[in-house]
């Protein structure tokens, strides 16, 4: 459970590309309390997100 947990924090700050959009996401957080783990991301046309960080 801690190597899972440890797992999902090393993807907290990562950069996604949406496929078909060509826009670029980074992973703000993730919730794994669900049954199904929950990625939390700040797509670049929303307030907050830099490319640079």
């Amino acid at each position: 459970m801690q190597q899972t947990i440890l797992n999902a924090h090393r993807l907290i700050g990562e950069t996604l590309r949406e496929p078909g959009r060509e826009r670029l996401g980074r992973i703000v957080g993730v919730d794994q309390a669900r049954r199904v783990p929950l990625v939390f991301v700040l797509w670049q046309d929303q307030q907050g997100f830099s490319a640079s960080s």
